[in-house]
């Protein structure tokens, strides 16, 4: 009834032809019950080790370790999960300034780390040659390593002694000449794109486009088009990305073991495959076109010949540094410069002034010219490079055996040590209104404010053996390029800007920098 069907008892028979089968069950049951419980003692004995094994960990490290006497907040001196995360997050530098306000010049950032933020550590730590910490570069095999992430001393001073000449005052000389080529593609390329003023452009990335086609070039005589297309190659596009990626790797590799470790390179590397591919696989079309001229008469002096005699794997690797390495920091610092000056209109001005009352045309506005008749503009580039460095993270090296003396304190071997350049660069004890920007403090005796302002304390090239060999290069470039535009256009900022630039940014092994929009109207249509 109602599409139910009554259920009637079982009958004798059927529950005793049922009874061989539930004893079966039950004889089962008792004889797996063991086993479980067997599974769930590995497993809780598993767990409770594990549990030990960080408890135990946690307390060696805030009261046995041998850096346990140096400050700094007791989770990050327990484990490295905390500086790992905020690499992760982007804001390394900035969490790593404000332990410094609040723990002092040397901060304990993991268990086995200290970061340092005064002008000796800069000495100590990387003037008297201590290595590189392989852990930073674990992802890539050593056999491949290149002239920046190289470990070893030896090999690293083999790289730099074969690329030495390309980096000469001679072939920075002789190079001048590709460097107008592309500061003049650029002014003309804002003149037309630019309408007069009417449409914005983006100079972040006309700078990322202008530095490319340059290292390009003098790299291999051949550029990548950004300039003449106005577009990013494939995997200039994701730059910012990719180094997102390799900090990421950076920053785990040093707590995991080898295993841990290629898993994570395999993980991470297959999502950089297409755009590094594709970086690579240009980077090593554009080598063999330079190799296959070799001889040929040319009078440029191109960076990478010097490790074009040595014809093997470290040709390639180096080869894909120098694209990278050569472009990035100089369109950042580049970038940064511009956006300061915007931002404080009266030194636009000054600046403006001292370039226009100089020049009368751009034929005389060159490498040489600019180093000697402009020095404000030179205040406003070394200015920028320590508001804004290029570079923003920490230098990894460890202490070698023995140890030894890093700002007056004494460091175990094997630690983890390096100096914060966005640190210093932001210490009010060699810098009077650290977080401002003032081309003056450059200027002796231009500005009695900063008179007691220690200008070492900002070495965006780095110091020692390791310090950047394309700093002449780069500096010529920005210049150049700064000069030139000045002289050719009135610069403004599309949109107003009115905060800090620096918040929300995010910093890596470089900055993710944001947009800089402008409007460019030429000198006269004004």
């Amino acid at each position: 009834m109602f599409g139910l069907t009554e259920e009637l008892p079982e009958s004798p028979e059927n529950l005793e032809s049922k009874q061989p089968a539930r004893t079966a069950c039950l004889l089962a049951c008792s004889e797996s019950y063991p086993k479980v419980m067997q599974y769930t003692s590995i497993a809780a004995a598993v767990a409770a080790a594990v549990v030990a094994y960080f408890i135990s960990t946690f307390i060696y490290n805030i009261a046995f370790h041998p850096l346990r006497s140096f400050p700094g907040p007791l989770l990050w001196r327990a484990t490295g999960l905390f500086k790992c995360y905020h690499f992760l997050r982007g804001d390394m530098p900035f969490a790593v300034r404000e332990l410094h306000v609040r723990y002092g010049s040397v901060v304990r950032i993991s268990p086995g780390e200290l970061a340092f933020s005064d002008t000796q550590a800069f000495k100590d730590i990387y003037v008297h040659k201590m290595v590189k910490w392989k852990g930073m570069y674990g992802f890539k095999p050593e056999h491949v390593q290149d002239l920046a992430n190289v470990t070893d001393p030896t090999h690293h001073a083999f790289l730099r002694r074969h690329m030495a000449a390309g980096f000469s005052e001679t072939a920075l000389r002789n190079q001048e000449s590709v460097l107008v080529q592309h500061v003049d593609l650029l002014i003309n390329q804002l003149r037309e794109r630019g309408a007069g003023g009417k449409v914005p452009q983006d100079m972040r990335d006309w700078f990322m486009w202008l530095t490319f086609d340059i290292t390009g070039m003098l790299s291999f005589g051949a550029e990548f088009g950004g300039l003449r297309y106005a577009k990013s190659a494939e995997w200039v596009a994701t730059l910012t990305d990719n180094v997102r990626v390799l900090m990421a790797m950076s920053a785990l590799f040093g707590y995991v073991g080898a295993t841990t470790r290629s898993i994570l390179t395999w993980i991470f590397m297959s999502g950089l495959i297409p755009s590094v591919a594709a970086h690579t696989q240009r980077t090593k079309d554009m080598l063999r076109e330079r190799m296959d001229r070799k001889g040929a008469y040319d009078d440029r002096d191109y960076i990478i010949d010097g490790l074009i005699n040595i014809n093997d794997h470290r040709v390639e690797s180096n080869a894909v540094m120098l694209i990278m390495a050569g472009s990035e920091t100089t369109s950042t610092a580049l970038t940064a410069t511009l956006f300061a000056l915007l931002q404080t209109p009266d030194k636009m001005a000054r600046l403006t002034k001292e370039v226009r009352s100089t020049f009368s045309r751009d034929e005389d506005i060159t490498m040489a010219s600019t180093l000697d008749k402009l020095p404000y503009l030179m205040a406003c580039i070394n200015e920028s490079l320590r508001w804004y460095p290029p570079s923003v993270s920490g230098l990894a090296r460890v202490v070698p055996k023995g140890g030894a003396k890093i700002s007056g304190h004494y460091v175990p071997e094997g630690t983890i040590v390096a100096a914060w350049t966005w640190s210093v660069t932001r210490d009010p004890r060699y810098f009077a209104d650290a977080y401002g920007f003032h081309p003056e403090r450059w200027l002796p005796g231009e500005d009695e404010r900063f008179v007691n302002d220690e200008l070492d304390a900002s070495p965006p090239f780095s110091v020692g053996p390791r310090s950047c060999m394309g700093k002449n290069l780069a500096m010529a470039e920005m210049r150049l390029t700064l000069a030139r535009m000045i002289y050719n256009f009135d610069v403004t900022l599309s949109t107003p800007f009115d905060g800090d630039w620096f918040k929300g940014q995010k910093a890596y092994l470089v900055w993710d920098k944001p947009s800089v929009l402008v409007n460019l109207t030429p000198v006269g249509e004004s």
